[in-house]
């Protein structure tokens, strides 16, 4: 039915019984292989916790930066 108003304001009309016809066969459905999902999963990993860990960096850094004037008295 999207397809006849679509073709109506393209400029052509529907022929008779065209819009009717719905596809015989269905989509075909693609499945990854786990081999496939499994190397995705451990690249996504991967760039997550390279991506973790230079944001922990400047965190440290900074935390660094704030506190280094602090001194810490140990009691003994």
């Amino acid at each position: 039915m999207t397809d006849c108003i679509i073709k109506a304001f393209g400029g052509c009309s529907c022929k008779e019984g065209e819009c009717a016809v719905q596809p015989a066969t269905a989509a075909p459905v693609v499945l990854i292989s786990l081999k496939t999902q499994a190397v995705v999963c451990l690249f996504l990993g991967f760039v997550a916790m390279i991506g973790s860990a230079a944001w922990m960096e400047s965190q440290y850094r900074t935390d660094d930066r704030t506190n280094q004037e602090v001194t810490r008295h140990v009691a003994r």
